[in-house]
């Protein structure tokens, strides 16, 4: 049975999808078996992985199947949706999700995501979800499915401000939902390491962890500019290293992230792979 981890926070441009695409690649580079949702109107991560929306099975078709009839009636089979990409294979997000809001609003929506993904949560190790920032029903789709999840933020009070509003849906999920989701912390993402606001926020953090009841991992992603390039050309950012052949600090501060991630979550990480990790200093 998955994992399903979602990475979520309500305030946008803080590497979010960054983090759940080199997460899912991650995995799968240490030989997990990985699918990806897009749940996100944006649709980044799709793009990321070349994924193709039209002409194609997209969530916002199965979530419309899933509306539309009763619960194993419905007329499109979750499978047909995934898209086995160079890199991952990826159910595609769409940009008619950005009126889930209006769309969906009968009894039960929070579980059209739950519902979708239980004929493939056996073929996978790991499901990771991106979700948009803002706290509609696809955020609440994704917790509702979800059995941890990763709150990526910038190191700043904005962010910080900003987890207020998560913890309520977070809490509101847990009461009515999903009693078993486990916020996994807190990742601190384009961090400037020699920033004098960096050492300001840490002592601010505790009262973001007393709120989610969840520690600040000790792994952080530093600022690098070959995350974008990366994201520019449709490639996950281990493979954009190897074949530009550049020095990119966040693709070993996801390593450590990953095994970090996954010992909170009880499971021991494999053993390093030295052509895939290069440690820095």
């Amino acid at each position: 049975m998955a994992k399903v981890i979602a990475f979520a926070n309500q305030k946008g441009g803080v590497a979010k999808t960054a983090t759940a695409s080199a997460v899912a690649y991650g995995l799968k580079n240490m030989g997990y078996r990985v699918l990806v949702l897009d749940a996100d109107g944006q649709c980044n991560i799709s793009d990321a992985y070349s994924a193709k929306m039209e002409g194609y099975t997209t969530l916002y078709d199965l979530m419309q199947d899933t509306a539309e009839h009763k619960r194993g009636q419905r007329e499109i089979d979750p499978h047909e949706a995934v898209q086995r990409t160079e890199y991952i294979d990826i159910i595609a997000g769409d940009y008619l999700l950005k009126q889930a809001d209006t769309k969906y609003s009968n009894p039960g929506r929070e579980n059209y995501i739950r519902d979708i993904l239980l004929p493939l949560q056996e073929e996978y190790d790991f499901i990771v979800i991106d979700t948009p920032p803002g706290l509609g029903v696809m955020l609440s789709n994704a917790l509702t499915v979800a059995d941890y999840v990763v709150v990526p933020m910038e190191p700043n009070r904005d962010s910080l401000q900003g987890i207020v509003q998560l913890v309520s849906i977070i809490e509101q999920v847990k009461e009515y939902s999903n009693s078993k989701l486990e916020v996994l912390g807190m990742l601190l993402t384009r961090v400037e390491t020699r920033s004098v606001l960096l050492r300001d926020f840490k002592s601010d953090i505790e009262l973001a962890e007393d709120a989610l009841q969840a520690k600040l991992f000790h792994s952080m992603i530093r600022n690098n500019i070959h995350v974008q390039n990366a994201r520019s050309a449709c490639m996950p950012i281990i493979e954009y290293r190897k074949y530009k052949k550049v020095e990119c600090m966040a693709v070993d501060d996801y390593e450590y992230f990953i095994r970090e991630m996954l010992r909170r979550m009880g499971i021991t990480p494999p053993k390093e792979n030295r052509r895939y990790l290069k440690k820095v200093c």
